[in-house]
């Protein structure tokens, strides 16, 4: 029995709105955890939910903590962003 492909403007598509999905659940946790995470949350005798920030990019490297790191964070996640959306855009699909 042979797959049939699905045609790469519906398969784009689907991409698309996969990633959607995906902001809209994290943005919804992230609010979820803002509203409720007040206090340290025990889940059991050795792991606690607490809320906290990450200034930074990766374990806090690149610190954001000025208004000059912090756009050059939002200009390079911007670009890479914005390349990923280009070669999604001129994909073709592969046999």
């Amino acid at each position: 029995m042979t797959k049939t492909p699905l045609p790469s403007s519906l398969a784009r598509t689907l991409g698309f709105a996969l990633a959607g999905f995906l902001v809209v659940v994290d943005q919804s946790t992230k609010a979820w955890a803002r509203a409720q995470l007040d206090e340290p949350v025990d889940l059991g005798p050795f792991l606690n939910l607490i809320l906290g920030f990450n200034r930074g990019v990766s374990f806090g490297l690149l610190s954001a903590d000025g208004d000059a790191g912090r756009w050059l964070l939002v200009t390079v996640t911007g670009l890479i962003a914005a390349a990923m959306l280009v070669a999604i855009g001129r994909s073709r699909r592969q046999a």
